[in-house]
């Protein structure tokens, strides 16, 4: 039930996206709360930079334009907003943990506190 929560730094408007992704347990008592996040894929381009702090995924990853836009505009002004959403949270270019991971987003979203929706 292992998985990954983006700790999303603050920022304003067209602030570069950062973040760092924290490894949790949903069935640990110890896991942080977070929101998770739900968007509209549009075009499945990723094309996006998104400046990611953490181990294997650490660097630049690209992002679609939609998830940039959902991120920009949720992202808190001070303080680090914890959340989950599949297109940093899980690495798109790993089948196998794709696979994986996609059987725990029901229980991931149930676990949240809130679950936004951006539709765009």
């Amino acid at each position: 039930t292992a998985f990954r929560i983006l700790a999303l730094d603050p920022g304003r408007d067209d602030d570069p996206l950062q973040g760092e992704l924290i490894d949790a347990d949903i069935q640990s008592p110890r896991c942080p709360s977070f929101v998770t996040l739900s968007y509209v894929w549009g075009v499945a381009k990723y094309e996006r930079p998104f400046l990611c702090r953490s181990g294997a995924m650490s660097g630049k990853i690209l992002i679609t334009a939609s998830l940039e836009q959902a991120l920009k505009q949720f992202r808190l002004r001070h303080g680090t907003l914890y959340t989950w959403t599949d297109g940093v949270c899980i690495d798109q270019m790993n089948m196998e943990e794709r696979n994986q991971q996609v059987k725990l987003m029901g229980q991931i979203y149930r676990s949240a506190d809130q679950v936004i929706v951006w539709l765009g």
